[in-house]
C-alpha cells in the first residue's frame, strides 16, 4: 500500500534542514548506518508535506563508505512505499572529491553553494563529534588499563573537553547501562559488549581526520622499511599503528604483512612525509590505493607508547585502522587480546566472554 505522512505526523518529526538553495531542501549527513540514512530520507518526506509541491529535498552524504549502487538501490526501496508525487520528490546524493553524485544539478552554481553547504556543517558537526569521541576514548582507554573510578572534573582535565561534553557522554553511557555513579560523584565503566565496541570503532573511524598518500609510480617502499625510517627520525609526535602496530601489541594476531603504514599524529607538522619515501604525494581521493595514511589523533593525549623498538600509536587506535582496512576479524582478535589481558589487572572486574 502506497502512504504518505500526515500532517500531524509531520509536526511531530520536523526537523530544520541545512541549508535551502531555491525550491530545494538540503540535509548533510556523515553516517555509514543504512538505518539513519533512512530515517532521514522519512524525515525529509514529512518536512516536504509542509511545504508546496515544488520543492524537493536531498539528503547529501559526506564521507560515506557505501557504494552509489547501494545508495540507489535504498533510495528506490524508499520511493516504492511512498506516495509517488511525493517519493519522487526525496532525493539521496553523496559528494566525492568535487563531484555530487547521485544527483542531476537542479541549477547554474547548486555544487559551488552546496560544497560550501557541507564544508561548513561537516567542520561544526565533526568538532563536535569529535569532543565527544575524545572523552568516550579517553574513558574506554582507562577501562583497559585500570578500575579507578574517576570525577566529572578529572575527566575534563584529561581531555581537555567542557563540562557540557563530559556530561553528555556521561549521560549518553549510563542510558546504555554501561556507567554507574558512586555516591562521591565518581563514575566507573563497565564492561562494554562486543557490539558496542565496533560502534566506538565506527565511530572513531567516521570522526578522525585521515590524510592519504600514494606513489605515482607504483613503487613505493614497504610499510617496515618507512617504519624503521620514520623510527630513524627520533618523532615522539608521530606513532605507528595499523597492522605493524596492531602485531607489536598482538604478535600472534592472525595476518601476514602490511599493505600500507598507517601513522597516529599529534599536533604534527607532515614533513617527515618525503623521508619516508620522496615519491609520495597526497590524495583527496578515498578510492586510491594509499601507501601511507596519517591519522589525527583526538583529545589532547594520545597515548603514544614509546619503547625501544618505537613509538607506537594507542591499541585502540590499532583496532580502528584495522577496521578501516577491512580486516574486522582481526580487529575483532585484537580487541579480545586487549579485553583479555585487563583480566591480569588486580582489581579488574568480571570481563564479559567475547562472542
Amino acid at each position: 500500500m502506497m502512504v504518505a505522512p500526515t500532517r500531524s505526523l509531520s509536526r511531530l518529526a520536523a526537523f530544520e534542514v541545512d541549508g535551502r538553495w531555491k525550491n530545494w531542501l538540503v540535509e548533510v549527513k556523515t553516517t555509514h548506518n543504512l538505518r539513519d540514512i533512512r530515517g532521514t530520507l522519512l524525515a525529509l518526506a514529512y518536512l516536504l508535506t509542509e511545504e508546496s509541491p515544488s520543492k524537493h529535498a536531498v539528503c547529501v552524504l559526506v564521507g560515506s563508505k557505501i557504494t552509489p549502487e547501494r545508495l540507489a538501490a535504498e533510495l528506490e526501496m524508499f520511493r516504492a512505499v511512498m506516495n509517488p508525487a511525493l517519493g519522487m520528490r526525496v532525493h539521496l546524493a553523496q559528494v566525492t572529491g568535487d563531484r555530487v553524485v547521485g544527483l542531476r544539478s537542479p541549477g547554474p552554481g547548486f555544487a559551488e553553494w552546496l560544497h560550501k553547504l557541507v564544508h561548513k556543517e561537516t567542520a561544526r558537526v565533526g568538532q563536535a563529534s569529535s569532543s565527544q569521541q575524545a572523552v568516550l576514548t579517553y574513558l574506554l582507554r582507562s577501562w583497559l588499563s585500570t578500575d579507578r573510578p574517576q570525577t566529572t572534573a578529572s575527566i575534563q582535565e584529561a581531555v581537555g573537553a567542557s563540562y557540557p561534553t563530559v556530561a553528555a557522554v556521561l549521560k549518553n553511557l549510563e542510558g546504555d547501562g554501561l556507567l554507574t555513579r558512586s555516591s562521591d560523584r565518581r563514575v566507573a565503566l563497565h564492561s562494554p559488549s562486543p557490539s558496542q565496541w565496533r560502534q566506538w570503532i565506527a565511530a572513531n573511524a567516521s570522526t578522525r581526520r585521515s590524510m592519504r598518500f600514494i606513489d605515482p609510480a607504483q613503487m613505493p617502499r614497504t610499510p617496515e622499511s618507512m617504519a624503521k625510517r620514520l623510527f630513524r627520525l627520533q618523532r615522539d609526535d608521530v606513532a605507528v599503528g595499523g597492522v605493524l602496530g596492531a602485531k607489536h601489541y598482538f604478535p600472534d594476531l592472525n595476518i601476514t604483512g602490511s599493505i600500507r603504514l598507517d601513522l597516529t599524529v599529534h599536533g604534527a607538522h607532515l614533513d617527515f612525509i618525503g623521508k619516508l619515501d620522496p615519491g609520495l604525494v597526497k590524495t583527496e581521493d578515498r578510492q586510491a590505493k594509499a601507501t601511507v595514511v596519517v591519522h589525527f589523533a583526538h583529545g589532547p593525549d594520545p597515548s603514544f607508547l614509546r619503547n625501544d623498538a618505537g613509538v607506537w600509536a594507542d591499541p585502540l587506535e590499532c583496532v580502528t585502522d584495522l577496521h578501516e582496512l577491512g580486516l574486522d576479524e582481526q580487529a575483532d582478535e585484537l580487541l579480545h587480546h586487549l579485553v583479555r589481558q585487563r583480566e591480569t589487572l588486580p582489581s579488574a572486574r568480571h570481563i564479559e566472554t567475547w562472542h
